[in-house]
């Protein structure tokens, strides 16, 4: 369901961006084939309709147990158990191997076809240095692990502190791990592509780099980026106390998903702002308020979605 959420969100982000909401469906009629962003535009609908089949089937038990009952929740699993009656291990057992066929089927999809192709579209871009490298495509797949896990260990987290329900501390300790684990080695990827940058002595990257480092948006990097997005996580995890405190995980995470709004910033801002033809102004951006507001709506909206799929789906039984 996160997933699910998650991608309507990005998506939404995007619509809003295009000017011309009432004209998304060229994408997908007038694609062009040597064009990455059309075939990455598929890969965002096979993706969508395959998770949407990952939720379907490890629901429809329930689905069907929930579909017996009273109210909306019963009204709604009976529209979305689409006749299907069985309660059997039987069936149970089908839907899990139906589960692994469709993990085995979205995982290249969601490597190579959602996260490394949102990397290819940066990488494939000649005219800026600072993108035109093979190693984007691996730091945003690596950069959806980091996300991805910090934000269902936050989600996980608060979600048992709302409800009452009791906390999986090893649960929690697992995620973080992961987490942790994740996020050093995109640092380090993320080095090494500062190193070759520093070293190809490219103009443009030197300028996206120095802009990064130092220009005037520089406190995105170290203040958000690297203080909130690595180094409190990073200390949080490494003291036992702790690393065993749910709400101290809780705030690792929430950092590290700060983090990588400050890394998204600083993929787009610093390659942009340097001009392509000598002799033209340094250019600058800061978020406006409709830009600020825009995004705070579009957040809202996925806890919305989410909180009525908890209240409408029979998540929690799964």
């Amino acid at each position: 369901m996160v997933a699910i959420i998650s991608m309507v969100l990005a998506l939404t982000f995007i619509l809003l961006d295009i000017g011309r909401m009432d004209r998304f469906w060229h994408a997908l009629v007038y694609g062009n084939i040597t064009s990455v962003l059309a075939y990455e535009v598929r890969f965002y609908v096979v993706y969508l309709i395959l998770l949407a089949a990952e939720l379907w089937f490890a629901i429809r038990h329930d689905l069907v147990i929930a579909a017996q009952g009273t109210g909306l929740k019963a009204s709604v699993a009976r529209f979305l158990k689409f006749g299907s009656t069985d309660t059997s291990e039987k069936g149970k057992e089908k839907d899990r191997r139906w589960l692994k066929i469709l993990g085995a089927i979205g995982i290249p999809i969601a490597i190579f076809g959602v996260h490394g192709g949102t990397g290819l579209l940066f990488a494939v871009v000649k005219a800026r240095a600072y993108w035109n490298t093979a190693l984007f495509p691996v730091v945003f797949v690596l950069s959806a692990l980091v996300s991805g896990t910090a934000l269902v260990t936050a989600i996980y987290i608060i979600k048992t502190k709302v409800t009452g329900k009791q906390l999986d501390l090893s649960l929690v300790r697992s995620l973080a791990g992961w987490m942790i684990l994740f996020l050093m080695i995109d640092v380090g990827l993320q080095f090494f592509e500062w190193i070759v940058g520093f070293y190809g002595l490219q103009e443009d990257a030197l300028a996206a780099l120095y802009f990064q480092l130092q220009g005037a948006n520089a406190w995105v990097f170290w203040l958000v980026q690297m203080g909130i997005g690595v180094a409190v996580p990073v200390c949080l995890y490494a003291v036992k106390s702790t690393r065993n405190s749910p709400t101290a995980m809780l705030i690792a995470a929430l950092a590290v998903v700060a983090g990588i709004l400050g890394v998204r910033f600083n993929i787009v801002l610093p390659a942009l702002v340097h001009p392509l033809l000598p002799g033209l102004p340094e250019g600058q951006y800061y978020p406006t308020l409709l830009e600020w507001t825009a995004s705070v709506g579009v957040i809202a909206l996925g806890m919305m979605l989410y909180t009525i799929a908890v209240r409408v789906l029979p998540i929690d039984e799964a």
